[in-house]
Order: C-alpha cells, then sequence, then structure tokens
C-alpha cells in the first residue's frame, strides 16, 4: 500500500470513529427535525495534512408557522360552516 493511500485510510478510520463518538451531539434531540445530512471532508492534494471536517446540516419544522397555520385553517373551515 503505498504512504499516502495508508495513510488516508488511516485517517478516515479515525474520522469515523470521532463520527460514532460524537453521534448524539451531532444529532441533538431531533425534535421536529426533518432533514439530516452529514459529511466529512478530506482535503487532498495541495491541502493533504490539513485535519478533516464533518459537515452536519439540519432543518427543522417552524412550529410556530405551522400551528399558525394549522390554526388559519381551523378559522377557515369554522367560518364557513357559519
Amino acid at each position: 500500500m503505498s504512504d499516502f493511500r495508508e495513510k488516508l485510510v488511516n485517517i478516515v478510520k479515525a474520522a469515523a470513529c470521532d463520527l460514532f463518538d460524537r453521534a448524539e451531539e451531532l444529532v441533538g434531540d431531533g425534535k421536529l427535525m426533518t432533514d439530516f445530512d452529514i459529511a466529512i471532508r478530506f482535503p487532498i492534494g495541495d491541502n493533504f495534512g490539513e485535519i478533516p471536517v464533518i459537515e452536519v446540516n439540519k432543518s427543522y419544522v417552524a412550529k410556530k408557522a405551522a400551528d399558525a397555520m394549522f390554526d388559519n385553517k381551523e378559522d377557515s373551515k369554522t367560518s364557513e360552516g357559519e
């Protein structure tokens, strides 16, 4: 195995361990989460040797806005039936 490949394999394994160890922190409480994306960036080429970065993107339901939308729908149903 080449030195580059061996080093990259070891870095990937180490990053995976970090991801595993931090899973609860990265996910959080998960309440009202609609999407969860995770990526690990491994700079290579001229940037090889930089520390890998774990990127997390989460999307959540806007609860108060959703409540307001559903309240308005209920209000319009009630006024239509009167």
